[in-house]
């Protein structure tokens, strides 16, 4: 009986806490303004303005040398990977900081394309 109890109580504390950490993964919606110049080659040449969250998905608007730049994904799933900036494919982390209430995008510094700023919200 008490076997049964404590396999109980261990599996209430498992489904409790990945349900803390899933709520930790979420973003509140809104829009994020900021200017975010991109350095480097002259291939990088972007500038983003604003970040937009809705049910955690990402979107990042701005202007490159091509037009519009207008990139999606979720977050939690992918807060890294390839960024579509001109012709270019450089490396991002996407980060949220539920303390301050802000994003940063950032670009590695191992590739072509570098960069770092931090989006608030108005």
């Amino acid at each position: 009986m008490r076997i049964l109890l404590l396999i109980l109580f261990i599996m209430s504390l498992s489904i409790g806490s990945k349900s803390w950490t899933q709520e930790e993964l979420l973003i509140p919606n809104g829009t994020w303004y900021g200017k975010f110049i991109v350095s480097g080659s002259p291939h990088c040449y972007g500038v983003i303005e604003k970040i937009i969250i809705i049910n955690n998905i990402v979107r990042i608007k701005g202007r490159d040398n091509l037009g519009l730049i207008n990139y999606k994904f979720t977050f939690g799933k992918n807060k890294g990977g390839l960024f579509k900036l001109n012709h270019v494919y450089p490396n991002y982390e996407f980060n949220y900081n539920r303390v301050d209430n802000t994003v940063t995008l950032s670009f590695n510094n191992d590739g072509e394309c570098k960069g770092k700023e931090t989006f608030k919200q108005k």
